[in-house]
């Protein structure tokens, strides 16, 4: 999953795509802009590493999340997310991470928060009908900082779409719902995460709460588009484009950006 430097026409490497592990025998990269990653950040990341809950690496990328977390709130969190995904330099060290799981396969931890199913809250902000299955929660999202964050918000809006999902809600504080602006993303506001709402590890979480959590939601498809606008940010699968992908029908699997 090492990224290679695409040539531009004036032979600078203007491009570069990041690979994914091969799964069941498909082939993945997320291509992305470098002049346009510039603006955002520094880093050039070497690796994008997805964990599930058994694999060896998986160990590492929780300490990493429990320490950011310890560090800026004094919290003491568990890491139970099915599947991790990290961003990674050269050298192996995690520069940001987070976790996620779908709808369809079990609760999501902010539906604690939201008081409802999540296809009933989500389809009522955005005001449209969204299946449960198309749903997916994204959360203890954790950055070394220096814009690391960037990749992670790309990769997982890829693999997720890449894996059916089109929705996704995010627990995020005030810092990460300004980014998300700052980047054009606009989710909705579903409701406040409120401490006094978790059944249990309410002490667990240290000042955590005093940043004004919130639950936020928003279209994968939609903040593809403006990653691509942005970023340059597409994704190829054995070397066909599957999004963006720029033409007028969509179709499940594929959209195309107005």
């Amino acid at each position: 999953m090492r990224n290679h430097p695409l040539s531009s026409a004036r032979g600078a490497a203007a491009m570069y795509a990041i690979e994914f592990s091969p799964v069941c025998d498909s082939h993945a990269r997320l291509l992305l802009d470098g002049r346009a990653m510039r603006r955002f950040t520094p880093l050039q990341p070497s690796v994008i590493d997805i964990s599930a809950r058994f694999a060896p690496e998986r160990a590492r990328v929780e300490d990493f999340i429990r320490g950011i977390y310890h560090k800026s709130y004094g919290a003491d969190i568990a890491v139970r997310y099915p599947t991790l995904m990290s961003v990674r330099n050269a050298e192996g060290e995690v520069l940001a991470a987070a976790g996620f799981r779908m709808a369809r396969e079990e609760p999501l931890f902010l539906e604690q928060y939201t008081r409802a199913p999540i296809e009933t809250v989500m389809g009522r902000s955005l005001r449209v009908d969204i299946p449960r299955d198309e749903i997916a929660e994204i959360g203890n999202l954790a950055s070394s900082g220096k814009g690391a964050s960037v990749f992670l918000f790309a990769a997982i809006a890829c693999y997720l779409l890449a894996h059916g999902a089109r929705y996704a809600a995010v627990t995020g504080t005030d810092q990460l719902h300004r980014r998300f602006e700052m980047m054009g993303l606009q989710p909705s506001v579903l409701c406040d995460a409120q401490r006094s709402l978790l059944d249990s590890e309410q002490k667990s979480w240290g000042t955590y709460y005093d940043t004004q959590p919130r639950v936020l939601a928003g279209s994968l498809e939609s903040s593809m588009c403006q990653l691509n606008r942005l970023l340059g940010a597409t994704y190829q699968e054995n070397g066909v484009t599957l999004f963006p992908r720029v033409h007028k029908k969509s179709f499940k699997g594929f959209f195309s950006c107005g």
